[in-house]
C-alpha cells in the first residue's frame, strides 16, 4: 500500500512555498508521492482573473523536476467546469483503490471546510492533512505538518511579476524562465484569463 497525498490549488504560478509544503509533508508522513492537481474553476473564484490552465499546468510540470515524488495531473483542467475537491478525492480514490490518500490544506481553508460542498465526502475517501505556520494552534480534528512560517503567496508573486521586480528567490528557476518567455503576468497580463 502506498501513501499519496493530494495537493490542489490554483498554482497561479507555483512557488516555492508550494514546494517546501509538499516537500515537508512528504517527509514527516513518509508519502511515497505528492500529486499537484491545479484547479480549474475554484467555487469560491469563479469570477476571478488567473492564468489559463495550459500556463499552470505547464509550469508546475517544470516544478515537478524538483523532487522525484512530486508529480502533476490535469484532471481538474480536463474534467472543466466548477473544481469541487470531494469529487477530485473520490476520482483519485478509485485510481489507487489499494493505497492511502491525504489531502493536503492549509489552515485558513481548513477554517471554512463547512463552507465547502460536501466535505464529509472528502474526509470518507482521505485523510486531512493541515498544512499549519509554525505558532499556529494545530487542528483538533485532522493530522496536521507545521513548516517555518515562508513568506511567499501567489499574490505576491504575480505582483512581484506585473512590476518587472526579480523573482528568482520566489519560484524555482525554471517556472521563472518560462513566465519570461511567454510573457504571464508582466503588466498585470493574464494570458487567457479565465480559460483553460
Amino acid at each position: 500500500m502506498k501513501r499519496i497525498g493530494l495537493f490542489g490549488g490554483m498554482f497561479d504560478p507555483v512557488h516555492l512555498g508550494h514546494l517546501h509544503a509538499a516537500r515537508e509533508a512528504a517527509q514527516r508522513l513518509s508519502l511515497d508521492k505528492v500529486i499537484f492537481i491545479p484547479a480549474n474553476v475554484p467555487p469560491h473564484k469563479k469570477n476571478g482573473c488567473f492564468v489559463a490552465g495550459k500556463h499552470r499546468f505547464s509550469m508546475l510540470q517544470l516544478a515537478m523536476e524538483t523532487d522525484a515524488r512530486f508529480a502533476a495531473s490535469a484532471y481538474e483542467l480536463e474534467k472543466e467546469g466548477t473544481s469541487y475537491s470531494y469529487l477530485t478525492v473520490e476520482h483519485f480514490k478509485s485510481v489507487f483503490p489499494a493505497d492511502k490518500l491525504y489531502f493536503l490544506i492549509g489552515d485558513e481553508a481548513y477554517a471554512l471546510l463547512h463552507t465547502w460542498k460536501m466535505p464529509e465526502r472528502i474526509r470518507a475517501a482521505a485523510e486531512f492533512v493541515v498544512v499549519t505556520r509554525e505558532g499556529t494552534p494545530p487542528p483538533q480534528d485532522a493530522l496536521y505538518v507545521s513548516i517555518p512560517k515562508v513568506q511567499i503567496s501567489s499574490t505576491e508573486v504575480r505582483a512581484a511579476l506585473a512590476a518587472g521586480t526579480d523573482v528568482k528567490n520566489l519560484l524555482p528557476g525554471s517556472v521563472a524562465d518560462y513566465i519570461e518567455k511567454n510573457g504571464l503576468y508582466r503588466g498585470g497580463h493574464y494570458d487567457g484569463a479565465g480559460t483553460t
